[in-house]
């Protein structure tokens, strides 16, 4: 599935931190990373740590373009890409429509960028958020924000036996269960050499509904389990949560504390006495990622506050992967040719990788 990933960079140390984990996407497909420097937002801060691009406002165009290219340069030999391919592109404007219009240029099958915590964003996350959380939001493809405190473990030294687990979020509907088959295919490719786990979550408001929710996650399960495990070696498991709050509840299931030893929680639902694959909230071990389907990009596009996805992306600790469901991604590809307008400008020279 991710056989492009596309990595915008813009000159941090920060933002490089996506870097190792679109190479280990990549090199599960034997497919290519795109690193490209985009310019920062007209107004965004200036981290301490953008030092290695200089001072490039005091640049020329041609200069900037010079350096962004060496920089591009310099990144594209780090160890994490040692035997991946790579493919680097400068790009003049910054913000969310010129990423999407890169994505779309570089034909882009994912994305996987860094973001901070909220007061590193513009203003204070409840109206534009951040620009990670504002692509998360619009762009067509997958999209995997990582977080500099919740590093994925991308290493292949010291191979863990705890595997890495994702939690995918449900709520009943065709288009939720629809990112199953990609989720758990970026989640395989994620663990690499470490085995990966599956596990469903349902948050529900009324404990009335609760045995309703465990019947459905089962026979969701039960369907779906034989073809992941199948195709990518997948633990399933699943859990049912009572709260009010739906994002914050999917959050802190994520973010509970993981065992350091014994077994993981996904392997004695399975494999203990009577072991059917429910694990009880209260025992969770947590999460390494929390998977979200956006089922109505128009919708939640021009929603300035609420909303599970902006919630969940403002409150997370825990890198986020927000997944379209598959049969939106056509109709979105053709209203994202429309409305991106001026396609960003290339100073490298690199020709458009065609549709």
């Amino acid at each position: 599935m991710a056989k492009r990933i596309l990595v915008p960079l813009d000159g941090s140390l920060r933002a490089e931190a996506a870097i190792p984990v679109a190479a280990r996407l990549a090199r599960a497909e034997n497919g290519t990373v795109i690193l490209a420097y985009v310019t920062p937002e007209p107004g965004a801060s200036n981290p301490p740590d953008r030092d290695q691009l200089g001072e490039l406002a005091h640049m020329d165009v041609y200069a900037r373009a010079d350096a962004a290219a060496m920089y591009l340069r310099f990144v594209a030999a780090d160890e994490a890409l040692a035997d991946v391919r790579t493919t680097t592109a400068v790009y003049a404007c910054g913000g969310v429509s010129t990423i999407l219009a890169v994505a779309r240029t570089q034909a882009a099958d994912a994305i996987v960028l860094w973001d901070g915590r909220p007061s590193d964003g513009d203003g204070d996350g409840r109206t534009s958020g951040t620009l990670a959380q504002r692509l998360a939001r619009r762009a067509p493809m997958p999209v995997l924000v990582v977080r500099e405190e919740w590093p994925l473990d991308t290493s292949n030294a010291g191979v863990s036996r705890r595997p890495l687990r994702a939690v995918v979020a449900l709520d009943g509907s065709p288009s939720a269960e629809a990112i199953l088959p990609a989720a758990a295919e970026l989640a395989a490719a994620l663990a690499g050499p470490r085995l990966a786990a599956l596990h469903l979550a349902q948050v529900t408001r009324e404990r009335t509904t609760m045995d309703d929710a465990r019947a459905y996650l089962s026979s969701v399960a039960h369907d779906i389990r034989r073809e992941l495990l199948g195709a990518h070696g997948l633990l399933l498991t699943w859990s049912v949560l009572h709260a009010q709050d739906i994002a914050a509840a999917l959050v802190a299931h994520v973010d509970r504390p993981r065992r350091v030893f014994g077994l993981d929680t996904s392997l004695e639902a399975l494999y203990q006495p009577a072991g059917a694959g429910e694990i009880d909230p209260a025992e969770f071990d947590g999460g390494d990622l929390l998977v979200l389907a956006d089922r109505d990009p128009q919708w939640t596009r021009f929603r300035s506050s609420a909303g599970v996805i902006e919630d969940a992306l403002r409150a997370a600790r825990c890198p986020v992967l927000i997944i379209r469901p598959p049969l939106a991604a056509p109709a979105l590809l053709e209203q994202h040719a429309l409305t991106l307008g001026v396609p960003a400008v290339a100073l490298d020279g690199e020709l458009p990788v065609p549709r």
